[in-house]
């Protein structure tokens, strides 16, 4: 008989037969052409269009590969994890690390106030409150000044690479993220693949709100997976009844909170009290780097505890002590002069959405379509996501904590 990749599974379906090693090739492979094909774009030529506009066809050809290559790995029986990690490891080199490798300095201006900024403390060692609002939020620039002084490089240095740097940092937190919400490991992987495929475009270079978000999701993987029971459907009991009742505290909240807690170990009740910990250092953190992004982590926590039997239920209220207590005594200086452009920024939500969408629908006719084509693509993922909420609760699986950690998502694109 002749020798074929694929083969006859059980269920009559064809499987593809392809040894783990040679398939985790193929995107290594991949990306290796990819870097070729990129090797002679020349930015000059490029259009309203973007980096799509001057990149070559091979390049488009490849990601496509890629992306071929990457179903192949979750289709495989029984999957194979650490092919798809390579995949999806390319990918996020491929889509976040191509500036790098062919711009020579940063593009957003707002980097190097931010390398500035850096620079200024490592020179002085000191903060100044009265110069700027990022003195009296200076957690991130702090951390920015440690690692490029144990590094040697200038800040400006390190920059091109920090979207790659940041998006990488990313994958545990949202591995652990979706490992929780399904059994499934090839929703984790496809998962990823989506997120990074899809993830907002300029909002994870050297900027505070940028490790705000990694600091963000690494205490929502802690607190997903260690304090959040998976809310099943109960049997014999409708779906739409189960989430009423978890909306309003009734009685399943209590039921599942008095069944994790039985589960739980003396080593695993060390341990949990050892994450509580560290999440509260990590927002402690948020708060001193950032602004914006503490307060739509506390309303998220707080949301959970309300509606999704959190178990760590005094968390929101020392969350709200430690932003309390630094916005009365570390930004005071700056608060005094400039409490109305704080308040100002706060109070104006609609106005920034109304930025952020309509008003950059505009301009030359090949940046209107780039526009167009981010707004549609952010209505579909919207759409799957709802559509994928009603799948799982017709399943059994009333996702609350799924639902209420979105909105905090979408909050922190803004910040």
């Amino acid at each position: 008989m002749t020798s074929t990749p694929f083969r006859l599974a059980a269920s009559g379906v064809l499987r593809l037969r392809v040894p783990s090693p040679a398939h985790a090739l193929v995107p290594v492979t991949i990306g290796g052409l990819w870097a070729a094909a990129i090797s002679n774009v020349r930015l000059d030529d490029m259009t309203d269009l973007g980096l799509v506009s001057v990149m070559p066809a091979s390049a488009h050809l490849l990601l496509a590969a890629l992306a071929v290559s990457f179903c192949a790995a979750l289709y495989a029986r029984p999957l194979r994890p650490w092919v798809a990690l390579v995949h999806v490891l390319v990918l996020v080199t491929m889509l976040y690390g191509v500036t790098a490798f062919l711009y020579s300095e940063p593009r957003f201006s707002t980097v190097y106030r931010h390398a500035g900024i850096i620079d200024n403390l490592l020179v002085n060692r000191a903060t100044d409150p009265t110069i700027d609002a990022y003195f009296n939020w200076p957690g991130f620039f702090a951390l920015g000044g440690m690692l490029t002084g144990a590094a040697g490089v200038d800040a400006l240095a390190l920059a091109p690479w920090a979207s790659l740097g940041l998006n990488l940092l990313f994958m545990p937190a949202l591995v652990a993220i979706f490992r929780w919400a399904s059994d499934d490991p090839r929703v984790t992987w496809l998962g990823l693949w989506v997120f990074y495929s899809a993830n907002w475009v300029g909002q994870d270079y050297l900027a505070p709100q940028a490790a705000g978000a990694l600091l963000w999701l690494t205490i929502l993987a802690a607190l997903l997976t260690w304090f959040t029971p998976r809310a099943n459907v109960p049997a014999g009991r409708s779906a739409l009844r189960f989430v009423m009742d978890v909306a309003n505290l009734r009685r399943m909240p209590e039921r599942l909170r008095r069944e994790a807690q039985a589960r739980v170990t003396v080593d695993q009740a060390t341990r949990r009290a050892g994450l509580v910990v560290l999440v509260v250092v990590i927002y402690a953190a948020i708060v001193s780097g950032h602004q914006l992004t503490p307060f739509p982590a506390l309303l998220t926590v707080t949301a959970l505890v309300l509606f999704s039997a959190l178990e760590t239920r005094a968390l929101p209220i020392l969350m709200a002590v430690i932003l309390a207590a630094w916005l009365s005594y570390q930004t005071t200086t700056y608060l005094a002069g400039h409490f109305d452009t704080v308040t100002g920024s706060v109070g104006s939500t609609g106005q920034s959405l109304n930025r952020n969408v309509s008003e950059r629908v505009t301009g030359s006719p090949e940046h209107a379509f780039i526009v167009q084509i981010r707004v549609w693509g952010s209505a579909a993922i919207w759409l799957l996501a709802a559509a994928g909420a009603v799948r799982r609760l017709r399943a059994g699986r009333a996702d609350i904590a799924l639902l209420l950690v979105e909105p905090s998502g979408s909050l922190l694109g803004f910040v």
